[in-house]
């Protein structure tokens, strides 16, 4: 990870990316400027202004960079098998895992959104497109309007993780995998009521309708 080397080994975005977070975990998001932020990233403002205009825009970046993070791991490695809900799972906790380093940052940023609307709904544009390529990487469409449903309920179930994840101590994140666990659960046995079949039977439609 990036972490591992010096401020000044690091690309201009993603030291303000580890700036920007390392502050939110010690300060109020809100609170914080731009020329605080280049300044724990050892840059200058007119610097990290070129690189990034605002801290929604470091955010849509660090977006950018877990979602780069979680595909290079798929492509390095690529054992995902099992039923859509197995692999949407193993997607999911190799999020989680590449922000792990971020957790405390993000715990603050997220607790700061509700007071700034323009900022929360950007997240939530980032999440959906993170879950379309989670669905996208598990095999499951995303297109037409029951792979726009499915973007939404995956969306959905990821904040409500994301939630868990931000309490979770263990070392495993065990408190996070089963609740990623249960919430797909419950939605694959919905789906498979609605249908009337066998959870066997119902392929990648079923679990994939989030």
């Amino acid at each position: 990870m990036a972490r591992s080397k010096s401020k000044k080994q690091q690309e201009p975005e993603i030291r303000l990316i580890n700036a920007a977070l390392a502050l939110a975990a010690r300060r109020r998001w809100r609170d914080l400027r731009m020329a605080d932020i280049a300044a724990e990233a050892e840059m200058s403002t007119a610097d990290a202004l070129t690189q990034v205009h605002s801290k929604t825009a470091i955010l849509n970046a660090l977006g950018r960079h877990i979602n780069r993070a979680v595909l290079e791991d798929l492509h390095t490695d690529p054992e995902i098998a099992g039923s859509p809900k197995d692999r949407l799972f193993d997607l999911m906790m190799r999020r989680f895992d590449a922000m792990r380093d971020f957790r405390s940052g993000l715990a603050g940023i997220s607790a700061d959104l509700t007071l700034d609307p323009c900022a929360a709904l950007s997240r939530l544009c980032g999440i959906q497109h993170a879950m379309a390529l989670t669905l996208e990487a598990a095999g499951i469409p995303t297109t037409g309007p029951c792979g726009v449903l499915r973007q939404q309920g995956l969306s959905a179930i990821y904040i409500y993780c994301l939630s868990v994840w931000f309490r979770d101590d263990t070392d495993d994140m065990s408190v996070t995998m089963a609740a990623v666990d249960r919430a797909l659960t419950f939605v694959d046995n919905l789906v498979v009521r609605r249908s009337g079949r066998r959870p066997h039977e119902t392929g990648a439609d079923a679990s994939a309708a989030h």
